[in-house]
């Protein structure tokens, strides 16, 4: 089977294969028109690797509806190959020098549907990072001018309006600027959690729909967000061989470092799916809380469990992780 390997771009890819018959190695330059061309041209099967990046899975969906085998190799891995400068040539070559290594770990390809889920998701995050950067500038903001607010944001928002209002009535100088900020912050608080709402409805749906989400929603403390993510991330379960494979893959295993035979453990590395680790640290939260909140425990439960990895109740044998 001839190995074909290709650095994706947004309008010119680099690809490297080499002649069975000649045994000359090509490197080229070609347009998305005439990428497509070269894989509809060649009957039969190729073998073609590529980096992971954006456009990888898309276009393993596309080598694969033609026929083709598809290889998307970590970057990690193909940076290790790498001993040159960087550049398309280098690059598409060091790709093609990867996918004869032994054991390769490759990526599988994702379907439309788990990326745009990934997306949404994602988006999701973003937002909720835009409205806490905006309600700490609206705090810092408000705080400047002698006004505290400890709460969250319905707090905020109270007391932004009712600063504007105070500052109109009392005349105090500059109170159209006042409003001006205040209005204008309150109306983006307000449309960024109107936008949450409405992705965390769909998600609501869109998890009550899905019969795997639903298996997961049994789960204590996993809601939709938390199942979607799951969902989402793991994608195809039958490609992990354990569970704590698929832990590893989520970047929940912690760093190591040694030599020597003296290996140091670090903690856990910020390499993974953030969104996963965000919702299920969440989670965690909310199991930890309730524990605390509780007086009376039996010994076969869930939070004595926790307690005894909290170091709580130290006379008791802890459990197995």
């Amino acid at each position: 089977m001839l190995h074909v390997s290709v650095d994706l771009a947004k309008s010119v890819f680099q690809v490297v294969y080499k002649d069975n018959k000649t045994s000359r190695l090509y490197n080229r330059q070609l347009t998305r028109k005439h990428f497509r061309q070269f894989l509809i041209k060649h009957q039969e099967p190729l073998c073609i690797g590529m980096e992971a990046c954006g456009s990888a899975h898309f276009w393993g969906r596309v080598c694969e509806k033609l026929g083709h085998q598809v290889r998307i190799i970590p970057a990690q891995t193909v940076k290790f190959v790498n001993s040159s400068n960087k550049d398309d040539r280098n690059d598409a070559f060091c790709i093609w020098q990867s996918m004869h290594l032994p054991d390769i770990k490759t990526v599988k390809i994702r379907d439309e549907s788990n990326q745009l889920l990934m997306s949404l998701l994602r988006l999701r995050d973003l937002i909720i990072k835009q409205k806490t950067q905006l309600q700490n500038n609206l705090r810092g903001c408000l705080y400047e001018l002698g006004i505290i607010c400890n709460g969250g944001c319905s707090t905020l928002v109270d007391a932004a309006q009712h600063a504007a209002a105070q500052a109109h009535e009392e005349n105090k100088q500059w109170p159209e600027l006042i409003a001006k900020i205040c209005n204008s912050a309150i109306g983006l608080i307000k449309g960024q959690a109107k936008q949450l709402q409405t992705i965390d409805k769909y998600i609501s749906e869109y998890t009550q729909k899905n019969e795997s989400c639903n298996k997961l929603m049994m789960i204590p403390y996993v809601g939709p967000i938390t199942a979607a993510a799951l969902y989402a991330v793991m994608y195809r379960p039958e490609i992990f061989k354990t569970a704590r494979h698929f832990a590893a893959y989520a970047g929940f295993a912690p760093a190591h470092t040694g030599t020597g035979g003296k290996i140091v453990m670090a903690g856990i590395p910020k390499k993974g799916k953030p969104i996963l680790k965000r919702v299920l640290f969440q989670a965690c939260i909310a199991l930890y809380s309730r524990n605390q909140r509780a007086k009376h425990l039996d010994e076969d439960t869930e939070d004595t469990w926790l307690k005894c990895l909290q170091g709580v109740n130290l006379s008791k044998k802890p459990y197995a992780l």
